[in-house]
């Protein structure tokens, strides 16, 4: 079944915590309005993976797709000025994405990992397998 385009998105929404622009980008994340997550992107200037910052802070359509690189479904972000993949996913460092937003449990120790992804990851999918309308990321600079 097509999601409905007749109802408001569903919304996912990522508050990022305000930091250095050269560290990793931490925050948190809402879907539904409830079940707080937290999140990390890159660094805004001179991320690990060179030419991958963090995207711009914005509304992005999204759609649940294969991901080619990682072999199983998330939700890609539509029309990111400037970039192509960017998906919410499983990861645990900031060496892990190229550009893309993951999401965990909780923060780890260092400030700048996630910890418990996957366990993060499945609860938000099974948040978005209820779904019978479309999907929408807010991106919030702090």
């Amino acid at each position: 079944m097509l999601p409905s385009t007749d109802k408001p998105p569903a919304t996912i929404t990522v508050y990022r915590s305000p930091g250095p622009p050269d560290q990793p980008t931490m925050g948190k994340m809402t879907f539904g309005g409830e079940n707080p997550l937290c999140t990390l992107e890159p660094a805004k200037v001179n991320p690990v993976n060179a030419g991958h910052p963090a995207i711009g802070a914005g509304t992005y359509a999204a759609i649940v797709t294969m991901s080619p690189h990682m072999h199983y479904a998330s939700p890609e972000l539509q029309k990111v000025p400037g970039r192509e993949n960017i998906r919410i996913h499983i990861l645990n460092t900031a060496d892990q994405t190229s550009g893309c937003i993951g999401v965990g449990e909780y923060i780890g120790k260092d400030g700048h990992s996630l910890v418990n992804s996957k366990l993060a990851f499945d609860a938000m999918m099974k948040w978005l397998g209820t779904l019978d309308t479309t999907l929408q990321v807010v991106v919030m600079d702090a």
